[in-house]
């Protein structure tokens, strides 16, 4: 039989506009010859933070998600429950997986204090994906293993804080979606909306 193409890697990403903005982990997205979003939209990379730890990658074409991020003020604090989205399976099963997550602390192992370490069993797919607080709002973005041959046990992670993605979207000149805090919201319903803003990214070269 023939060899079906396949994409070099596979990853998740969060809406953040209505036009189809979507933000990423960047690591190796530099590499790609094309950026495939939902497996059908053809992307380019519009900006990267200092860190090149995130992107921002828009379509050619118009796309209208079905929901965006919300980004409030409130800041994640140890023991946090959070829910987070993610292709899993890197685009194997149509939709992304939910995961339960909790912050175990407030900044990273090297004390980098634009992460913060999360307890929770994340794929090489959820990466890129949305994490979640209890009020529905973007606490960060889960984020790709930069330890340098160091091996951490294996729930432990690290998601950018959403004050790098409000950054970032400023620089790229984009609109900011806030929510006022309210009561928290029902795990069923936070789980919907972080599927609903969570994008398929794939990497392709010829």
């Amino acid at each position: 039989g023939l060899d079906i193409r396949k994409p070099t890697f596979s990853r998740s990403g969060v809406f953040v506009s209505a036009k189809g903005h979507l933000i990423t982990d960047a690591q190796g997205l530099d590499t790609c010859d094309k950026i495939i979003i939902e497996n059908h939209y053809e992307a380019q990379i519009l900006v990267m933070d200092t860190s090149e730890t995130l992107a921002i990658i828009a379509t050619k074409q118009t796309v209208s998600p079905s929901a965006v991020a919300e980004i409030s003020l409130h800041k994640p604090t140890m023991g946090d429950q959070l829910i987070a989205a993610g292709y899993s399976y890197e685009g194997l099963l149509e939709a992304p997986s939910v995961l339960k997550g909790v912050v175990d602390d407030v900044w990273a192992l090297d004390g980098n204090t634009d992460f913060m370490r999360l307890n929770i069993a994340m794929m090489a797919g959820d990466v890129g994906g949305p994490v979640l607080d209890k009020f529905g709002t973007l606490s960060g973005i889960m984020t790709a293993d930069r330890s340098e041959g160091r091996s951490w046990p294996k729930k432990v992670h690290h998601a950018i804080k959403a004050k790098t993605v409000v950054s970032l979207m400023n620089e790229a000149g984009q609109f900011v979606t806030y929510k006022n805090l309210q009561q928290p919201m029902n795990e069923i319903l936070i789980a919907r909306k972080a599927r609903n803003i969570t994008g398929l990214v794939s990497c392709w070269k010829d």
